[in-house]
């Protein structure tokens, strides 16, 4: 029970100091988290934003791709249909 309650401070002791450090220990010219809010507010980044976002409507109001599993082996040629000869054991038909 005290053992519990030990771990837990210094889980917590831990968590405060990893939390000073990227607020206030310079990484070159920003801090962990001065790179972190350069990084999410970036054009690229809104942009994956909004394409994340696209998806989720698309997936919520049914207008998203089959998710249907991919044919396995090779894809046939468009416009060319595979016939079964005689020679493959299998008769033709009529």
């Amino acid at each position: 029970m005290v053992f519990g309650l030990v771990r837990r401070a210094v889980g917590l002791v831990c968590v405060l100091l990893v939390a000073y450090a990227a607020t206030r220990v310079p990484l070159g010219r920003r801090t962990a988290w001065g790179h972190l809010t350069a990084i999410f507010t970036s054009e690229p980044a809104h942009e994956a934003a909004q394409d994340v976002r696209q998806v989720v409507v698309d997936r919520w109001t049914g207008n998203a791709p089959s998710q249907e599993p991919v044919p396995r082996g090779k894809t046939p040629t468009p416009g060319i249909t595979h016939v079964r000869s005689a020679h493959q054991g299998v008769s033709p038909s009529p």
